[in-house]
């Protein structure tokens, strides 16, 4: 992949490329790409197949931007981009100890048990059962 002039996509099967994970930039690494080519492929990329280049994919003056910060260079190795300090989104910075509160929440929601209310409407997406 290297040597080819192509340009890639990241994506994931919900259509939005996420990157504070680090498992699809590792895996796009892993299929042969420079860390530098995943991390193009996260971010400018998307942004190109939108039409949306004016406004996303990069840092810049006037563009939209929601940043990680990382303790380590992803370009050095690909899995520092796991290694998350801060995030930043719609302007607010969300600290290591904001971060950790909200990844807790998030675990105990999915660990809980299904409300009668969430069953009724169909599950997590709202999609009601309907009788045939």
């Amino acid at each position: 992949m290297n040597s080819s002039r192509r340009q890639f996509l990241a994506h994931t099967a919900a259509g939005v490329a996420v990157l504070a994970a680090g498992s699809l930039s590792t895996s796009t690494v892993n299929a042969g790409a420079t860390p530098r080519q995943a991390l193009y492929a996260a971010t400018v990329e998307p942004a190109k197949f939108l039409g949306m280049t004016a406004d996303l994919g990069s840092v810049e003056s006037r563009k939209i931007a929601d940043l990680v910060v990382l303790d380590a260079v992803p370009l050095k190795d690909i899995r520092n981009s796991r290694k998350i300090h801060s995030v930043v989104t719609r302007g607010r910075v969300i600290s290591p100890a904001a971060r950790q509160r909200m990844l807790a929440g998030v675990e105990v929601a999915v660990n809980a048990p299904p409300t009668p209310a969430t069953i009724a409407a169909g599950g997590c997406c709202g999609s009601a059962r309907t009788e045939h």
